[in-house]
């Protein structure tokens, strides 16, 4: 399976030059955030960017990507869509997804501008 089948990515996939972060995953709940902050950077590249939306089977996706991964390198959760976009008060995937982790371990950076 490629890459793009995944839901927790390297965060760098490209190997670019230019990231100077160190290694971790990327994963994402949402594809869009709520939020609709006016300076955001994700209307340039995802489609219907204010209207979140879960990712198709991204909880059993999750169980499975959780079983390939590098324990020892920390998933950055939601690096371009909030995971506490406002739908997560009704769809809890993000709480669902955490407890995953949290059961296998996992070390986990949350960005949200979420209170």
């Amino acid at each position: 399976m490629s890459i793009s089948g995944y839901v927790i990515r390297p965060f760098d996939p490209w190997k670019n030059p230019l990231c100077t972060c160190p290694p971790k995953y990327s994963l994402s709940p949402y594809t869009g955030c709520g939020h609709s902050c006016q300076y955001c950077y994700i209307s340039s590249y995802i489609r219907k960017p204010f209207s979140p939306r879960i990712k198709e089977k991204i909880v059993e996706k999750v169980k499975k990507d959780i079983r390939r991964i590098n324990l020892n390198y920390p998933i950055s959760i939601s690096n371009s869509s909030d995971p506490y976009t406002p739908p997560e008060n009704v769809a809890n995937i993000t709480r669902t997804i955490l407890s995953i982790l949290a059961r296998e371990k996992a070390k986990i950076l949350i960005i949200t501008k979420s209170n």
